[in-house]
């Protein structure tokens, strides 16, 4: 949401060059804007409590009953998709969910929305969003993810978003390291090899 909102990778790259545009990087407060979260769950709930702590007003949808926080309200999707000022997806890939963000919900999203992507890159139909963002429909979109990440770097560097992220600032990309930390790498072995230890007894 950060980096997107005030263009940090962008501000950074001129500020080493020595050019000091702080004009050119202004962004909106997150402070009382609406972030919609799709699938409320673990990693959902914890973007709920994150978008909370700056204020926002925060806004849900999920095919599941969750004991929520009174804070989160629930609405549709059509609703989250029409009144989010920032959009974050945290749901399973399925035959349900492929390409369920696709032109059409582009065109009922606000046009100054951002679309932040953590999950899986066949949600997103990549082909509608790039005309989305060509055609300004919304404001930009960040992605962890993106169908096709397993491919070698050589074919990788020629996929459809990565190459238009290289042309243009309203794209931007990173190589699925939402859990790549450290402790986060390391507890997820120690889950795994419970789970492997409990089914070996």
């Amino acid at each position: 949401m950060l980096s997107l909102n005030r263009k940090i990778v962008q501000s950074s790259q001129k500020a080493k060059q020595g050019i000091w545009s702080r004009e050119e990087f202004q962004g909106f407060q997150l402070f009382g804007k609406t972030l919609g979260i799709i699938g409320l769950g673990r990693l959902g709930k914890i973007s709920a409590q994150i978008g909370n702590g700056f204020g926002m007003k925060i806004i849900a949808n999920d095919i599941k009953k969750f004991n929520k926080k009174n804070y989160i309200k629930m609405v549709s999707l059509e609703r989250l998709i029409k009144t989010s000022d920032i959009i974050t997806i945290h749901i399973h890939l399925n035959k349900t969910t492929e390409n369920l963000i696709n032109y059409d919900v582009f065109k009922n999203m606000k046009k100054s929305a951002f679309l932040i992507n953590t999950s899986r890159g066949k949600i997103i139909n990549e082909n509608d969003l790039i005309k989305a963002l060509k055609n300004k429909l919304i404001r930009g979109a960040g992605l962890d993810v993106i169908d096709g990440e397993w491919l070698d770097d050589a074919t990788r560097k020629k996929h459809k978003l990565i190459t238009y992220a290289r042309n243009n600032s309203n794209l931007l990309i990173t190589p699925h390291i939402g859990g790549a930390t450290k402790e986060s790498i390391y507890y997820s072995r120690v889950f795994m090899a419970k789970k492997i230890a409990r089914l070996i007894k």
